[in-house]
């Protein structure tokens, strides 16, 4: 009888354990379907170390400032520090509101009610039969930059909002996609790859070579050859006779980090150089500290226009019979006068 009882009682047991595997993958799975979106306070990497009232000395910021990142590799939103320097910029806040996903942080908010608007949309998005976490790319929406998942906006970021953060916009809606495919198991996409998809570039086959320097605080402010003010944390490029609004693939041949710039000013003024960087641009090549660099370039196009370009290759080459040789657009590109404000 004791024996019996024994052997009833290990099959429970045996039951007990599977019913509470069966539980577990149960939750497992449905927490790949749909995961837990939460939201947390936390201090912001960027805010300064103490509450200033902008004294005459630096004061750099909690675990991320410049200095350190420059030597961050996976983190292209670095904090700009323009507010010590730029009284017209608000202070950094001192805590953000962070939206997490499986344990990571997905995005920052500077309210609690802008970060569950994040989290409400993020999780709507994670419900939706047809979302694959490849799709997952950055985009520039309404001119806010984004992140999408197919046709379904995931987030988007206020400009205000980055300036609270201390952030590039651009850069931060990179990285916020990033944090998202990497929490969701899927491989990070490298900046420039980003920055492809986000302002819809393919590489054409023309290529330059030089050497870049950069420049940021002193005409921080100031107007470029294009009209535009100058910004020294947006990814722009000053080139002495590129078409304004060309973008550039640009290859750090030291390091062999690139970043995508666009042309909106002239110079750089001295003969050994042929490209002038933002510091942001700087920043994601590694080339600030160094500040002169060797670099190689490709030309970029907008998708469409390469389409276009493509398209009328292939009728020239079935009206000839012949192969269809570059096209006017581009056997003129250097040609162009100076001031041409036409972009590729």
């Amino acid at each position: 009888m004791h024996e019996a009882s024994l052997i009833h009682s290990d099959l429970m047991q045996q039951f007990i354990n599977g019913l509470l595997r069966r539980s577990n993958t149960i939750r497992d799975l449905i927490g790949q379907i749909t995961p837990t979106v939460t939201i947390t306070i936390a201090d912001n990497p960027c805010a300064a170390t103490q509450r200033s009232q902008r004294p005459g000395w630096r004061l750099w910021p909690l675990g991320n400032n410049l200095h350190q990142s420059q030597l961050e590799t996976d983190n292209f939103a670095h904090c700009t520090g323009l507010w010590q320097t730029d009284w017209s910029q608000p202070e950094p806040i001192q805590q953000v509101f962070q939206v997490r996903l499986r344990g990571h942080v997905i995005a920052e908010a500077p309210t609690y009610v802008e970060a569950e608007a994040i989290a409400r949309q993020l999780y709507q998005v994670l419900r939706q039969p047809s979302f694959t976490p490849y799709h997952l790319v950055p985009a520039i929406v309404n001119g806010l930059p984004t992140g999408k998942a197919g046709d379904a906006l995931v987030f988007s970021i206020q400009r205000d909002w980055a300036t609270l953060l201390d952030r590039n916009p651009e850069l931060l809606a990179i990285q916020w996609t990033n944090n998202l495919r990497t929490a969701l198991n899927v491989p990070p996409l490298s900046l420039v790859d980003a920055q492809s998809q986000m302002y819809g570039l393919v590489p054409t086959d023309r290529q330059l070579v030089g050497v870049a320097s950069w420049y940021g605080p002193y005409f921080h402010g100031q107007l470029t050859a294009t009209g535009e003010v100058f910004h020294q944390h947006e990814l722009t490029a000053a080139h002495p006779s590129l078409p304004f609004n060309t973008y550039l693939k640009v290859i750090n041949q030291l390091t062999g980090k690139t970043v995508i710039v666009r042309v909106n000013d002239r110079g750089p003024y001295f003969e050994d150089r042929s490209l002038d960087l933002s510091l942001e641009a700087a920043r994601c090549l590694g080339s600030e500290v160094k500040g002169i660099v060797p670099y190689e370039a490709v030309i970029m196009e907008k998708a469409d226009l390469a389409q276009w370009h493509q398209s009328n290759q292939m009728t020239a080459s079935s009206i000839t019979g012949t192969q269809s040789t570059q096209s006017t657009w581009l056997q003129g590109l250097l040609a162009r006068q100076s001031d041409s404000t036409q972009p590729y």
